[in-house]
């Protein structure tokens, strides 16, 4: 029986549903990840541990190495050591270790940037790994070599690196220098980051493209002189171990796996080790066979099945109760009394996921659960006994539970925006609307409100036109009334308790802000959101009206519908962020948000007085839930009790709250939920016609398998990649700290070797920007230079058998005092504050470099500007290089390495700004209008690290007609942005909610990436020599571009009869 068909027949034959471990109880491990083999010897990372084992998988045993996130194993050529990456105090480094565990791991690299391991060098003597240590942009690695002893990582001369080996003869390395997307969520995958195999051969420096397929090339291997490798080129889109072809012959595959995909290949020159399925199997070229390897690890050794945690950094909502507070956290829910004695979880279920837990005013519990498999409504009575399913809704997620006054009723959301009532004794749905522009994030913050009598439930709704507007539903009559036009935006509406008034937000405030003259003196409209009040009926003041008076309470609340947007006043808090407003006793609270890094205010204000009383205050403060007398807040995962008359803002412990957690049936419920995620939130209904059932039915048998979050992450990326789209995460780990290290202390410069010490190679330099972003060594009072060694960092001196930063962890940020020596000179001591971060600094440098380039070339006429991101950098990065170069004759807009964020229109709107007209004025230069404008021709340069919002802004650029692209095909995620779903541990999915289309009624490049319309890759070769070929192309484009450009003519002056027309030569 093959491989391939042992594997589909195991699947199959496990049953869907909730599964349990049973079928890891044998002793048979899955989900080993990055093997390597040599002889009859296997490595491979098993329940973030290292392992090895005889090739046919019996004797496995584990060996100690520090640390965390182990990853990339390599055997040394000999077969006696082992080097791979683990990840300790944050930060991932190249670790060895003797294969036989006789030894503990040595660390030979400390620089903050992650350090993967990619080989061994032929010699056995350094270790190849792949970092952005010294990368301009830290979308992409590049190779350095570091010796077993210690030393000075060593760069290769390539600018891009990602996976290789060396040739059998150790004369050249074969290499990708992108990305492929076995450890991201995304597959048959045809963008502009899809890899192909090159050979750079070391005597000469020249490289030689070796695959060219429109699919991903990586992980190339070299058996007896033959090359194989990975890719996705087959007609399945699958994953396959490819050999390629000699002599003009075609390349071929070698695995022909159609249900699912091959991962981290590795060979010893002899046979190729793979994951597959779950497990691990061996190819033998020899043979043209695949063997499978049966690892057996008792899991009882690695596997924590349950323990008692605790869970308050989990918290994901709360509500007030008659008692205390209800909490949602890891997925139970937990009731706080009002003084913290009492606090106890009322569902501990780590299989189901109970949410948005909701109290009535007897203190009967409604919540949300996937208990039966898809999410209903679910009320527990006050007096403790069973949880009751009140209503099915079929597939599909739920929002907050809201409770109508009498507890007879309550109003749900679904993530199809459709608000729904239920009754609570029958369980009989009304559908009562549905939205038209919410999105997760929204749904989670939307409300529904009663009026006291339970007869009237009020909400906001999406109209055409993107505004919101306030709707009524009458439940006796069952119709639906408008209240509000929609000519503005009016959201959050709440009843107050006396049944004669509605409280609401609504941006109505239009201001202009105008922009620095000396920037551009452009307009937008900040801070405009107003808190409202509107009278139910028409004989009803509000407060603030001549003569107020509080009115009665109402009974029955009658609203006279006719004119009620004509009756809507507004309060005395100033306009601003506002971003909630809740009825107290006597008056109102609402959250003001912070401008930028300030901290929010919860505000209480009385009726009929202007004067705020500021009852808390805290950066990321948002309100939760209130009644007449108490307010629930909320910071990060910290909730407050707070008096709505005095504030005295109370913590809620939530050390107290603990669950004993069932890991593998949490795992068995989060794979579930981002099924459903993927089913219900994905873009297209129709999932691109992929049987997402089928899917579910192969991954499922893995997940009793799971020892850890990594394992499930693994398992739902390979799932969620199905779905062939970009901007589809997966992460079923607990939040992580992202990038590099930050404990690191960096100076800003290159490192060489020399005599045993370290030189300094080169200080970084940022030209204009130094007084932004500088190394703390480009300092002209410290007469610190390029060549100068570096001795010692606070008296400890460097040592040849490791790296610099050694001694700088733990000094990030701080003041260090370093020993210099120039040669030939003295020894002196200079203190310096180090840098926590050099990614700025060397993408400053880059920039620099390459306007430089671009001045000189064109003699001062093209401009040069770099875009990193579409987001609030990248915006602020083209107004500082845009404001100061728009003079020139031409741009260049240079977006490569571009890492998202909007979608770049607005910038586009800057760049495709021509002049209308212009002024002449006496004693000054002309200058037109619009004042910040050019003219002249651009184009833009693009890559396949262009992500996201780096597809959008060329896409926009190509469709607006500012100029060409030249380049490569971008990413190709224009399936997107990001939606992050919640797992109950903390991780998330993105489904990818939206996709892009164009006017004419063509989907965007969601796959393929933007194409460029001057198609140029630079050679890897010649651009680690400096010959940008792409850059070059552009400058040469509008040189020539610019030779047709004409100048504005400028008209004569008005002459002695010019005033009358009739008399005027040019009419």
């Amino acid at each position: 029986m093959t491989y391939r068909n042992r594997l589909l027949i195991g699947l199959a034959a496990i049953a869907l549903g909730t599964a349990s471990a049973a079928g890891a109880t044998t002793g048979e491990a899955r989900l080993m990840r990055y093997p390597d083999i040599s002889g009859q010897r296997i490595g491979f990372i098993y329940a973030d541990r290292l392992w090895v084992a005889d090739a046919n998988g019996d004797n496995a045993r584990s060996i100690a190495v520090p640390g965390s996130e182990l990853n990339r194993v390599r055997f040394s050529p000999d077969g006696q050591w082992i080097a791979l990456t683990a990840k300790v105090d944050g930060n991932a480094d190249v670790y060895i270790v003797p294969a036989d565990g006789s030894a503990p791991a040595r660390r030979l690299t400390h620089h903050p940037a992650a350090d993967l391991v990619v080989d061994w060098r032929p010699d056995g003597k350094a270790v190849l790994f792949a970092s952005t240590m010294a990368s301009p942009r830290a979308t992409y690695d590049q190779f350095h070599t570091i010796d077993v002893a210690g030393s000075l990582p060593q760069r290769l001369p390539l600018p891009y690196g990602e996976t290789a080996t060396y040739t059998s003869d150790g004369k050249a390395l074969l290499f990708t220098y992108q990305r492929d997307f076995q450890e991201e969520a995304w597959k048959r995958y045809y963008g502009g980051r899809a890899p192909d195999i090159w050979r750079f051969d070391f005597a000469t420096g020249a490289t030689q493209k070796l695959t060219n397929h429109p699919s991903s090339d990586s992980m190339p291997m070299q058996i007896a002189g033959r090359t194989y490798f990975l890719s996705e080129r087959d007609a399945a889109g699958r994953s396959n171990i490819w050999r390629l072809g000699e002599q003009g012959a075609a390349d071929s595959a070698v695995t022909t796996y159609i249900d699912t995909d091959v991962r981290r290949p590795a060979t010893d020159g002899l046979r190729i080790i793979f994951e597959v399925g779950g497990g691990l199997a061996i190819f033998d070229p020899a043979t043209g066979g695949t063997t499978a390897v049966t690892v057996r690890i008792d899991p009882a050794s690695v596997v924590k099945r349950s323990e008692e945690m605790p869970v308050g950094d989990r918290i994901t909502s709360a509500a007030l109760s008659p008692g205390g507070v209800t909490i949602e956290a890891r997925g139970d829910i937990f009731t706080y009394d009002r003084n913290g004695r009492a606090v106890r979880n009322i569902s501990a279920t780590s299989g189901f996921a109970e949410r948005f837990p909701r109290a009535n005013g007897r203190g009967d519990i409604a919540y949300v659960s996937d208990a039966d498999g898809e999410y209903a409504l679910y009320v527990r009575p006050a007096d403790g006994s069973a949880s009751r399913k009140i209503a099915d809704f079929g597939p599909g997620f739920r929002y907050s539970p809201f409770w109508s006054p009498d507890g007879a009723r309550i109003a749900i959301y679904d993530q199809e925006q459709v608000l729904w009532i239920v009754d609570v004794a029958s369980g009989a749905k009304t559908r009562v609307d549905q939205g038209k522009w919410g999105y997760h994030p929204e749904m989670v913050e939307a409300t529904a409100s009663w009026s006291p009598d339970g007869r009237w439930l009020a909400y906001a709704r999406g109209l055409d036109n993107r505004n919101n507007a306030l709707f009524l539903f009458d439940t006796q009559s069952g119709e639906l009334h408008q209240l509000t036009s929609g000519a503005f935006d009016d959201f959050a509406p709440m009843f107050e308790a006396s049944g004669n008034y509605l409280l609401m937000l609504s941006r109505r405030r239009f201001v202009p802000t105008f922009g620095d003259a000396g920037f551009d003196a452009t307009w937008t409209y900040t801070n405009g959101t107003v808190a409202t009040i509107l009278p139910l009926r028409a004989n009803v003041a509000a407060p603030g009206d001549l003569g107020w008076v509080a009115p009665t309470r109402q009974a029955a609340v009658v609203i006279d519908i006719a004119g009620a947007e004509r009756r809507l006043k507004p309060l005395p808090p100033k306009s601003g962020l506002l971003a909630a407003i809740r009825p107290v006793d006597g008056g109102y609270v609402l959250v003001r948000q912070g401008d930028g890094d300030g901290d929010s205010q919860l505000e209480r204000y009385d009726y009929g007085k202007d004067a705020a009383r500021i009852l808390q205050s805290g950066k990321g403060l948002t309100l939760a839930d209130a009644n007449a007398g108490e307010i629930l807040t909320r910071i990060d995962t910290q909730l407050y009790r707070v008096d709505a008359a005095k504030g005295q803002p109370a913590k809620i412990d939530g050390k107290r709250l603990v669950a004993t957690v069932d890991h593998a049936a949490e795992a068995q419920q989060m794979f579930n939920d981002a099924w459903r995620y993927g089913r219900d939130f994905y873009y297209d209904p129709g999932l691109h016609g992929i049987d997402w059932n089928a899917v579910r039915a192969r991954m499922a048998p893995l997940v009793p398998y799971v020892t850890n979050d990594d394992d499930l992450t693994f398992i739902v990326r390979e799932m969620m990649g199905e779905l062939n789209g970009g901007h589809v995460y997966a992460s079923a780990t607990a939040p992580r700290p992202r990038g590099d290290a930050t404990n690191v202390g960096l100076l800003g410069v290159d490192f060489a070797p020399g005599n045993g010490r370290y030189r300094i190679a080169k200080i970084y330099r940022t030209g204009a920007r130094a007084y932004e972003v500088r190394s703390p060594l480009d300092d002209a009072a410290l007469d610190v230079r390029e060549g100068d060694e570096l001795l010692a960092v606070n008296g400890k001196p460097l040592s040849g058998s490791t790296d610099p930063w050694e001694a700088l962890t733990g000094l990030a940020g701080k003041e260090v005092e370093l020993t210099i020596a120039r040669e030939g000179g003295t020894e002196r001591k200079v203190r310096v504050k180090t840098l926590t971060s050099e990614r700025k600094l060397r993408e400053l440098a880059w920039v620099e470099e390459n306007r430089k380039k671009v001045e000189t070339a064109s003699a001062g006429r093209i401009g040069y500007i770099y875009v990193p991101n579409t987001g609030a950098e990248g915006q602020t990065e083209l107004m500082i290089q845009y404001r100061s170069q728009f003079n020139k004759d031409a741009l260049i807009v240079d977006e490569r390495f571009n890492t998202g964020g909007a979608l770049g229109d607005r910038m586009v709107e800057l760049l495709h700004r021509p002049p209308l007209v212009y002024f002449r004025a006496r004693n000054s230069s002309d200058y037109p209008l619009p004042e910040l404008a050019h003219r002249g021709p651009k184009a833009m340069i693009t890559n396949g690290w262009s992500y996201s919002g780096g597809d959008g802004f060329p896409l926009l650029f190509k469709t607006a007609k500012v100029g060409p692209l030249i380049g490569t095909r971008t990413w190709g995620g224009l399936i997107g942005p990001g939606l992050s779903l919640p797992l109950i541990n903390g991780g998330f999915i993105s489904p990818a909610p939206q996709r892009v289309y164009t006017v004419d009624g063509r989907w965007a490049e969601g796959n393929e990436g933007v194409k460029p319309n001057i198609e140029v890759d630079n050679d890897p070769g010649l651009l680690a020599r400096g010959i940008d070929q792409q850059l070059d192309t552009a400058i040469k484009l509008l040189l020539d571009q610019v030779k047709e450009t004409k100048p504005v003519p400028l008209p004569s002056f008005q002459g002695p009869n010019d005033w009358n027309p009739a008399l005027r030569k040019e009419k």
